[in-house]
């Protein structure tokens, strides 16, 4: 808030600087998980294979779920309810995701997530 000034330029109050491992939001607001790693992007994803089986299925679907340490973000407003999310998957955790290490499940990944957003009533979810 600028000195002169009675009312928030951004809208709402600041938020305190916090240690807390925890997503910390201002007061009126609330934040809502829009996606995560191994959620499918397409009707054909199968759910993460607990077993961290590599094979040609699980190569394929890599392409299909959204992806891991995410880092750069994009969004591409299309309309006031439609929107694309363009997300890089800077590199990927071998350890957490598969049971060995193939170079082609290493490839399949990284890259970019791409997420069709729409809203309505204020909230957002995958279309």
């Amino acid at each position: 808030m600028l000195a002169n000034e009675k009312k928030p330029l951004i809208g709402f109050k600041q938020i305190a600087p916090s240690t807390s491992d925890s997503v910390i939001v201002p007061e009126g607001y609330e934040a809502k998980k829009l996606i995560s790693w191994g959620d499918a992007l397409f009707s054909k994803a199968t759910p993460f294979d607990e077993s961290k089986t590599i094979n040609k299925a699980a190569i394929a679907n890599a392409n299909l779920v959204f992806g891991d340490n995410t880092d750069g973000m994009a969004w591409f407003g299309l309309d006031e309810n439609r929107a694309i999310l363009a997300v890089n998957n800077e590199y990927m955790n071998p350890e957490i995701m598969f049971n060995a290490v193939s170079l082609i499940s290493c490839i399949f990944s990284v890259a970019a997530s791409i997420a069709s957003i729409s809203s309505s009533l204020a909230s957002f979810c995958l279309s």
